[in-house]
């Protein structure tokens, strides 16, 4: 073989590795996007009713 062909294969391993690498950091930002956003949805949620009630002892108050 060519020292050219076994050098276009190294480079295209090398790629494909970092392709690889790429898309596995990919996938663990997209668990930690994932769990953030069900975390403040939480979140969100306990904001919404605590303004609701106080909002409804305004009201009563008032």
């Amino acid at each position: 073989m060519s020292v050219y062909v076994v050098r276009a294969f190294v480079q295209m391993r090398e790629e494909l590795m970092t392709g690889a690498v790429i898309m596995r950091r990919l996938a663990e930002i997209d668990k930690k996007l994932v769990t953030h956003d069900v975390i403040l949805r939480d979140i969100f949620e306990k904001l919404e009713a605590a303004i609701g009630r106080a909002a409804k002892l305004y009201i009563v108050r008032h």
